[in-house]
């Protein structure tokens, strides 16, 4: 199972049916591993700003975390507006956001937020409850788990 199949199955033991989106490359994988899960419906929206407000309407219809999940770069700066409004009306939001490749990062990569690009968990701490950036494949099991619980 591959980091993306594994986050599909901590969203279903969790209880999360729905996920909103807008997919983009660096989040292909999960957006590929949601297509497979029968139990997750998945919401496209238009845009990222759009996903955000209909992830925390979810948890405010619900009170189950509103699940969004974007790209990389501009995808996930996209979805800033939305998150920080989550936080101040305290709506339970976990924002998933793709990046690039470890072995990508800081060489000027498309998309890549290291040495010349903006350093993405550094821009959202200010606006979420909780904010890690899963370096290897080992941490996300735990980190997405965390992430739950917080929201």
């Amino acid at each position: 199972m591959n980091v993306a199949a594994a986050m599909v199955q901590i969203l279903v033991q969790a209880g999360i049916d729905t996920v909103f989106t807008i997919p983009g490359g660096a989040s292909s994988a999960i957006s590929h591993a949601l297509t497979l899960e029968p139990r997750i419906r998945m919401v496209v929206c238009q845009n990222e700003t759009t996903a955000g407000y209909a992830a925390a309407g979810w948890h405010r219809a619900t009170g189950k975390p509103g699940v969004l999940v974007v790209t990389s770069g501009p995808g996930a700066l996209a979805c800033c507006a939305a998150l920080a409004a989550a936080r101040l009306d305290d709506d339970g939001i976990v924002v998933v956001a793709g990046d690039v490749s470890n072995r990508d990062r800081a060489r000027g990569t498309l998309q890549d937020g290291g040495i010349r690009g903006l350093a993405l968990a550094t821009v959202m701490a200010p606006l979420a409850r909780h904010v890690v950036r899963i370096e290897h494949a080992h941490q996300a099991a735990a980190a997405f788990t965390q992430a739950l619980r917080y929201a």
